[in-house]
């Protein structure tokens, strides 16, 4: 990919050899991209597994459409003010411009969806399904 995302929604309970707190550490050691992490687990445990990356913000599932919206608004709102209180963001939080589009994972690679066309995204365990015009 010549193109890296502007922001990352990560589901904690992933299939592989990784789960997603796991993937966003690996992302996050050779590219500072911003976490949302998606989950269904309120236990300690993992909160506190997942903190330790740094995630820009959590959304609990099930969540709707407008909430997904809003953390989105507000997680750009704080990249873009600088507001992260994360060091190791430095080097984008000033610069972020949140682009026109978002990567969805779709068998195995990225799908790069435009979201002036989404209509809502819709996710379970296992998939996430966008809808658009």
């Amino acid at each position: 990919m010549t193109q890296q995302p502007d922001l990352i929604l990560m589901d904690i309970n992933i299939r592989g050899s990784h789960d997603g707190i796991e993937l966003a550490d690996i992302i996050h050691k050779s590219n500072p991209i911003p976490v949302i992490f998606i989950t269904s687990l309120k236990d300690d445990e993992t909160l506190n597994r997942a903190n330790q990356t740094q995630p820009i913000s959590f959304l609990i599932k099930p969540f709707n459409q407008t909430q997904l919206q809003r953390i989105i608004e507000i997680t750009v709102r704080k990249l873009s003010e600088g507001k992260t209180g994360n060091s190791k963001n430095e080097e984008w939080e000033n610069d972020f411009l949140f682009q026109e589009h978002f990567y969805v994972k779709t068998r195995q690679k990225l799908e790069k969806i435009a979201i002036e066309n989404v209509l809502y995204l819709e996710s379970d365990k296992h998939h996430v399904w966008v809808y658009s015009i």
